[in-house]
């Protein structure tokens, strides 16, 4: 059958707003697996006091409040994704961090038009490029969103692993099978028992591997890699 993107977007907008509360519930396990990461991914995006900064496919906003953090009063976080029930949780972890210089925005992360050019300082996504069936038009609405000298960094799983790992997910030792920063979690401690893989499941769409030198080159980027 051939690959639908329209169909695969709908139905993964649809799963992580089922995936929302557990997600959310998944977010200490994720900031100890993923946060030293995270504080590279920011340090490559340039995050600093003052910055204005996009954060693309942001979940519940692990990264958000940590950008968001480093930003300070005179900065500002734009949180987007597709899916407005898990940036609930974004603004409410922001509210009771204190964090008053995040905003939160339903948007697809491939359609960011409505975003005026040059507008950023910094974009950054964790871990959600995995998810763009055309990474070629989300890089290049980032870059055009970035001020000159701006920069773009991203989480993303190593060549080949992630969607190697779903489609052999069931009888996996380790719901995360794949590994880009750590050792990953096989459960949150939080979660019940039979709740293993805060992911939502997805079959494998036949998109170009994210931030690859080709996908990047079509996006008029370049590559840098940690």
């Amino acid at each position: 059958m051939a690959f639908d993107p329209i169909h695969y977007k709908t139905t993964t907008r649809q799963q992580w707003e089922d995936a929302a509360e557990a997600w959310h519930r998944w977010g200490p396990t994720l900031e100890a697996w993923l946060g030293e990461a995270t504080e590279r991914m920011l340090d490559a995006a340039g995050v600093a006091n003052g910055s204005r900064v996009l954060d693309v496919a942001a979940g519940a906003g692990g990264q958000t409040l940590a950008a968001a953090r480093r930003v300070g009063s005179t900065g500002h976080v734009l949180a987007t994704d597709i899916s407005p029930s898990i940036l609930t949780y974004a603004a409410k972890a922001a509210a009771e961090a204190g964090l008053t210089n995040v905003e939160t925005v339903e948007a697809d992360g491939e359609r960011l038009e409505d975003f005026a050019a040059s507008s950023f300082d910094a974009v950054i996504s964790r871990v959600g490029l995995i998810y763009f069936p055309d990474q070629q038009r989300a890089l290049a609405g980032m870059r055009r969103l970035l001020r000159d000298g701006g920069r773009l960094a991203a989480i993303v799983f190593r060549p080949g692993r992630f969607w190697k790992c779903r489609r052999r997910r069931a009888g996996s030792p380790s719901p995360f099978c794949g590994d880009p920063v750590g050792r990953a979690p096989r459960r949150s401690p939080d979660s019940p028992a039979e709740e293993s893989d805060p992911f939502p499941e997805r079959s494998a769409p036949a998109v170009p591997e994210a931030m690859s030198r080709p996908v990047l080159r079509a996006a008029s980027m370049k590559l840098a890699t940690q």
